[in-house]
């Protein structure tokens, strides 16, 4: 018999509380409080800036490689550097600019290196030293040709310094 007796209370209780949010709900509608909520919702949304997919910082880097290689003379030699560029961004529309800004930012590489001498070419800080040269160089170029975004890093994908006396 107890136990019946709470299956009961249990029951009514279900049965008040399924009743008191049919109740809520039906005083939300006529109040229109469930409309308001809803328009306010859709006008927030509609007034948040919304930032284009192309301008959304990337979690992974995106990265562009000059082709074909950068090929550079080194300062007072007869010697060249052959060297596979590529550049990092976390932003797609700035891929997009190096795309299409390739031949300008070329130059603004080999203007960048071309007074290295030829020692710079041959040492690991010597190197990080022209990867360094190439990020400020390239930023600078993407600036002046009014992009704005920049790039994080640039990577040696090949090396070969040939010719004259490359000791």
């Amino acid at each position: 018999m107890a136990r019946n007796k709470k299956l009961i209370v249990a029951f009514a209780a279900a049965l008040i509380l399924a009743a008191a949010g049919i109740a809520l709900g039906i005083w939300m509608q006529r109040d229109g409080v469930a409309t308001a909520l809803e328009r306010d919702a859709h006008r927030a949304e509609a007034g948040a800036p919304t930032v284009p997919a192309d301008q959304v910082r990337q979690a992974q880097p995106l990265y562009y490689t000059f082709d074909p290689d950068i090929v550079l003379n080194i300062k007072d030699t007869d010697a060249v550097i052959d060297a596979g560029v590529s550049l990092s961004t976390h932003d797609a529309a700035t891929r997009d600019a190096l795309k299409n800004d390739d031949p300008a930012l070329r130059s603004a590489i080999l203007m960048a290196l071309a007074d290295l001498p030829q020692d710079t070419a041959m040492s690991d800080a010597g190197k990080a030293q022209m990867l360094a040269r190439i990020v400020a160089a390239v930023n600078r170029q993407l600036q002046s040709d009014g992009y704005r975004g920049t790039v994080d890093g640039a990577y040696f994908t090949s090396f070969v310094v040939g010719g004259g006396d490359t000791q």
